[in-house]
């Protein structure tokens, strides 16, 4: 198992109000400090969503490094607000438009940029891009809401983005993470568990089951 896991909670929200209410909780968790956290952004043509707009995350500060999920049909459109919105990290998925395009506008824009694929994209057709991601997300869930079981034929993907990094990207899941099934997900070959309803439900209890179920001896 790798010893570097990182467990990064996922915001998902509709509404500015929700989303200002759920960035006071987070930042109330100072074991969270200085980690990830990655915020939904949902157009309702990629995925069935809405969610906020990018522009609303510069209004709330948080004490995290901000990595942006983006369920959107076209990623480059979002480019200058992410500027602008203060994100390290853009995540957009391989089935959207013009991903190529998408992903050279992120990194040059100075943003570290990564791929999603939904359950049934191969983990394949990220090799022409290898060299350019910091992480493969593997969709463990149908993306747009929160809340749905994970798919447990995941795990071969997750062995399979494994062995195709070779050390060069990190291998995040998404998706119906929680205490019954965090520890084959990271015996898998996950570096980085994205959670969101299980963290939503009581963040400081259940942070501290998911260390003493990973590092049990």
């Amino acid at each position: 198992m790798n010893d570097d896991i990182e467990i990064i909670p996922a915001i998902l929200q509709t509404t500015e109000d929700g989303f200002e209410s759920k960035v006071n909780h987070l930042n109330g968790y100072t074991d969270l400090f200085q980690g990830w956290v990655q915020i939904d952004i949902a157009d309702g043509i990629f995925v069935k969503n809405f969610t906020i707009d990018v522009k609303v995350i510069q209004k709330y500060p948080l004490n995290f490094k901000k990595e942006v999920h983006l369920m959107v049909e076209d990623p480059s459109k979002y480019i200058d607000d992410l500027i602008l919105s203060g994100v390290q990290r853009a995540v957009i998925h391989i089935e959207s438009k013009n991903v190529s395009q998408a992903l050279d506008r992120i990194l040059n824009s100075g943003i570290r940029v990564g791929l999603s694929l939904n359950p049934q994209t191969p983990v394949a057709l990220v090799t022409p891009f290898i060299d350019k991601i910091d992480v493969l997300q593997i969709m463990s869930v149908y993306p747009g809401f929160q809340g749905t079981k994970f798919l447990s034929g995941t795990l071969d993907k997750i062995q399979e983005a494994e062995k195709l990094s070779n050390n060069n990207f990190r291998v995040s899941v998404d998706g119906g993470i929680d205490d019954t099934n965090i520890k084959e997900i990271v015996n898998a070959g996950a570096d980085n568990l994205i959670i969101g309803s299980y963290l939503n439900e009581n963040v400081e209890e259940h942070l501290e089951k998911i260390w003493e179920i990973l590092y049990r001896r």
